[in-house]
């Protein structure tokens, strides 16, 4: 399981949408919770984070997703 916490200056984003691609496929995605959290179920590997925030801005992160980083923090 992959935990992604979006936040903005520190503060948890809720209400954001977060995509997860792997090979310029979408694999999944959800909207982050009132703590700024989303979970996925995926394998290990390299994926392309997308990130979609209320203002409709996009921005996209290179995440590794393996045994020491089952958590990711995304500061926007």
């Amino acid at each position: 399981m992959l935990s992604i916490a979006v936040q903005r200056d520190d503060q948890p984003q809720n209400g954001v949408r977060v995509s997860i691609r792997k090979n310029g496929q979408m694999i999944c995605n959800d909207i982050t919770t009132q703590n700024g959290m989303v979970t996925f179920k995926l394998l290990y590997g390299k994926y392309d984070c997308i990130v979609q925030d209320r203002a409709m801005m996009i921005s996209t992160f290179h995440i590794i997703f393996d045994a020491d980083h089952s958590r990711i923090i995304l500061a926007l």
